[in-house]
């Protein structure tokens, strides 16, 4: 069942919070039914992570819901979306995913990847709080895992990854070739001013100043002044 949004509503979903302040207002303030049941909610987005639609896929029983792959992405195709943010509600009020979760996050990750939808976030809500998968990094952890990946699919998925860090290097080798210059400019005047320092030293010696004024003068080492005194005596 597709979800209307009002003109008061979010137009787009930039983090968990924004997910979570949607279906607090969608379920838990506007139509309080079957709170005792768990819901399962997508939110397609468009690349603008504009709201494309909002759907309520499924209700199930107090511990689980339906969330099969055909039902979860037949409006966000329809609607041609490109992103989408899953959504379901702990009834016992726990925030911490369960096995069946990761499971069914990890199946929608990868059907996902073969529609061209980024499952971008799976959120579990309660009437307080929620947890957001992407911030605690499970998506990119799930996005990866080898459980239910396609080869092919995974191919794909590895020539982007490759490309995309390809286009990230270059976009900051300017950048770092500027970096590398700098640095070199910096560590360049060091050893100039500790050359400097040591030709003064040995200028002093030479003229029979004794070690410790020396020392005070320029701040070379006692070491390097005995390894002065020692090369000037060889020579």
């Amino acid at each position: 069942m597709e979800v209307t949004l009002k003109s008061t509503d979010k137009e787009s979903v930039q983090t968990p919070l924004d997910t979570y302040e949607i279906i607090q207002r969608i379920f838990y303030k506007r139509h309080k039914k079957d709170v005792l049941k768990e819901h399962f909610w997508t939110i397609a987005l468009n690349r603008g992570l504009k709201i494309v639609c909002i759907e309520l896929v499924s209700i199930g029983s107090n511990a689980r819901t339906i969330a099969a792959p055909q039902e979860i992405f037949r409006l966000p195709l329809y609607k041609s979306a490109s992103q989408v943010v899953l959504v379901h509600n702990h009834p016992s009020g726990i925030l911490e995913p369960s096995e069946a979760d990761l499971n069914t996050t990890n199946k929608l990750i990868q059907a996902g990847l073969l529609f061209d939808i980024d499952v971008v976030d799976h959120v579990i809500v309660t009437k307080h709080s929620y947890f957001s998968f992407c911030d605690n990094g499970l998506i990119e952890k799930l996005r990866w895992d080898r459980k239910y990946a396609l080869t092919f699919i995974r191919d794909k998925q590895v020539a982007k990854e490759i490309a995309r860090i390809k286009r990230e290097t270059e976009r900051h080798k300017d950048q770092l070739l500027k970096t590398g210059k700098l640095e070199g400019i910096k560590q360049g005047k060091l050893e100039g001013a500790k050359a400097e320092k040591m030709q003064m030293a040995k200028q002093m010696l030479i003229k029979g100043i004794d070690a410790k004024l020396v020392k005070e003068i320029t701040g070379v080492t006692p070491q390097w002044i005995g390894r002065l005194k020692n090369e000037l005596e060889r020579a």
